[in-house]
């Protein structure tokens, strides 16, 4: 099995799971750390903080859990919201190495637009920023494990070289949905300016 073959599913907690994490990291092995509002990460790779929705979709009963471990935990609502990101780590796996595998494997992207050259530089719009006559609004997180930021700030500077309009806007330790809330309200009010700006203008002549 081969390191971009695999993603280390966990908690960004201080101790074991910090431990596997800088272990992963440095055999070039992807993580995705499962966190909430108010946890202490000891992990800044890879942080997907899970929403209140999304919590309560991994509700467990304490009971079932203690009785399952042989052991008495707290009723408090920190130990009950890391169970409940516990119960993603063990069922996102499935759908988010689906995701790695669609979006970053080699093989895939292959698979998906072939390997003739000239078909693929005519439909890359970074092979073609010269000719983009309307303007750009790039939003990215830099934790992005579906796609690489790498592609937006390649994008961006393209543009840029070829005197487009653009406006490239990175956020830090947030993944490919950009959930964060306030994160969330400034990219819908930035789109909201952009578009007050540029809608019903004539585009430029490229």
């Amino acid at each position: 099995m081969k390191a971009e073959e695999c993603v280390l599913f966990s908690g960004a907690a201080n101790g074991a799971e910090s431990e596997f994490g800088a272990a992963a990291e440095r055999r070039g092995i992807d993580e995705v750390n499962f966190t909430f509002e108010g946890h202490k990460d000891a992990r800044g790779r890879g942080i997907r903080v899970l929403t209140h929705e999304e919590l309560i979709h991994g509700d467990v009963s304490l009971a079932y859990v203690s009785k399952l471990m042989h052991r008495h935990y707290a009723d408090t609502r920190l130990f009950k919201k890391v169970l409940q990101s516990i119960w993603h780590q063990v069922n996102s796996p499935g759908m988010l190495i689906d995701d790695y595998r669609h979006f970053l494997n080699k093989k895939a992207v292959r698979k998906m637009i072939g390997r003739d050259a000239e078909v693929i530089k005519r439909g890359s719009p970074l092979k073609r920023a010269s000719e983009i006559r309307a303007p750009v609004l790039l939003f990215h997180g830099d934790q992005d494990l579906n796609v690489s930021i790498k592609h937006s700030k390649k994008m961006a500077k393209a543009l840029k070289r070829a005197k487009k309009s653009v406006e490239f806007i990175e956020y830090e330790d947030v993944e490919h949905s950009i959930r964060r809330n306030g994160y969330r309200v400034d990219m819908l009010d930035r789109i909201g300016s952009f578009l007050d700006s540029h809608i019903g203008q004539p585009a430029t002549a490229p």
